[in-house]
């Protein structure tokens, strides 16, 4: 469910919810992109196979 990226990481739902709003996953849930460091954790949508 789309809802639940609200409240927990899901990837594939984080970048339809952000390319909808036209930015960056980042930008809305900082704490699932960066470390504590401030370094982009890269974070890809598995592919289904």
């Amino acid at each position: 469910m789309l809802a639940n990226t609200l409240s927990r990481p899901w990837p594939k739902g984080e970048w339809i919810i952000a390319n909808y709003l036209e930015i960056h996953p980042s930008e809305i849930w900082p704490s699932r992109y960066f470390d504590m460091y401030g370094q982009l954790i890269e974070r890809k949508v598995r592919n289904k196979s």
